[in-house]
């Protein structure tokens, strides 16, 4: 029973710890798109062309969908972190052979989850979606700069998205399997700065976040 209290509170720390960072991953990007959305929306009464409402209606769609996965499909530790606090609580805070099995499916599922999204099937969706749209805005009105831009914003999005997307987890999932707790990551705190941005004819600042 010690070894399983052992395991079960190693891995329900990495899982709390993993879970503040994906949330705060979550609600960056979903805010990201949000605005996106509201901004193309709001910007429709405003423009005279058909070509132009349609572009920045299909656009506002898109920003929708990126929303709709961080809602449907958000990183299993997200939801599994607190089913195991629940669980353990439930328990008294004992830990047996059940809880044990419970966290090592969590800690796994969560492994799983940030491979997905951080992996290359996720990297190619990214680029066949910026593609088509920007394919679509050009061909259909030959504003190909236009769809230059589209793609060039909406493909640094997606891919600053799923580069920044917490993944630790799968680390400390293997880590777990070869017995060595010890060295898995050691969760860290989310840190925010500002920065001088130099820009052609003035200046500003930048905001850097880390997850």
């Amino acid at each position: 029973m010690l070894e399983a209290a052992r395991r079960v509170n190693f891995i329900q720390t990495q899982l709390r710890s993993e879970r503040r960072r994906a949330l705060a991953w979550a609600w960056t990007f979903g805010s990201t798109y949000s605005a996106l959305a509201v901004a193309q929306l709001s910007a429709l009464p405003w423009v005279e062309q058909r070509a132009d409402r349609t572009i920045l209606a299909v656009g506002a769609a898109f920003s929708v969908g990126g929303v709709l996965p961080l809602v449907l499909m958000p990183l299993t530790v997200i939801g599994d972190a607190p089913r195991l606090e629940a669980a353990l609580v439930a328990k008294g805070g004992r830990a047996d052979a059940a809880t044990l099995a419970l966290a090592e499916r969590a800690l796994c599922r969560g492994a799983r989850s940030e491979a997905f999204g951080a992996g290359l099937v996720t990297q190619l969706g990214n680029l066949l979606v910026n593609v088509g749209l920007s394919l679509w805005i050009g061909l259909q009105y030959g504003r190909w700069l236009q769809a230059g831009i589209n793609f060039g914003l909406g493909w640094t999005i997606g891919e600053t998205q799923i580069l920044t997307q917490p993944t630790r987890l799968v680390a400390t999932w293997r880590d777990y399997r070869a017995g060595r707790l010890a060295s898995a990551p050691v969760p860290a705190a989310r840190r925010w700065a500002l920065a001088p941005l130099s820009l052609r004819g003035g200046g500003g600042m930048a905001l850097a976040l880390t997850f």
